[in-house]
């Protein structure tokens, strides 16, 4: 969760009708762009040590080992199509969601581990990839509400 503090002068309905326009528009944009930059980077090897996925059965180790395949990735076909998936995120000013395509084999609501599905791996986001994504949301906000000619001077911390 981010909390944002908003300083600006000008009629606080006209404000709050500005910021949510933009967040419902920015929002959206924060998750494409994580689906074309961020989510290749699950498949790529080493993922699993940056992403802390849980450890597999040894068999399956052992069958991935042989056949010399990244994390996350047996068949390729989940892969290409969660990467190829254009649709579109949906959501508010305050939330935005991302749905991704698998294969139907891929249960991605089957419990993995510990009460954690295998959708918890292919969403999990690094401290430096999520404050990644907030300074390029805060400088689209800031941008945006700036070019904005009914108020003042802003200030966005």
């Amino acid at each position: 969760m981010v909390k944002l503090t908003l300083i600006k002068k000008g009629l606080p309905k006209n404000m709050m009708r500005l910021w949510r326009m933009i967040m419902k528009e920015e929002l959206p944009k924060i998750l494409i762009e994580w689906r074309e930059k961020t989510l290749p980077k699950h498949f790529k090897k080493g993922a699993g040590q940056t992403y802390k996925y849980h450890q597999r059965k040894p068999a399956y180790r052992h069958r991935k080992q042989k056949r010399n395949l990244p994390p996350l990735v047996y068949s390729g076909q989940s892969r290409r199509k969660m990467i190829a998936d254009r649709r579109r995120p949906s959501g508010s000013s305050k939330r935005a969601t991302l749905r991704l395509k698998a294969e139907g084999f891929w249960n991605l609501r089957r419990k993995a581990y510990k009460g954690k599905t295998l959708a918890h791996e292919i969403t999990k986001v690094t401290q430096k990839e999520a404050n990644n994504m907030l300074k390029v949301l805060l400088a689209r906000v800031t941008h945006r509400i700036n070019e904005n000619r009914f108020f003042e001077k802003t200030l966005l911390r």
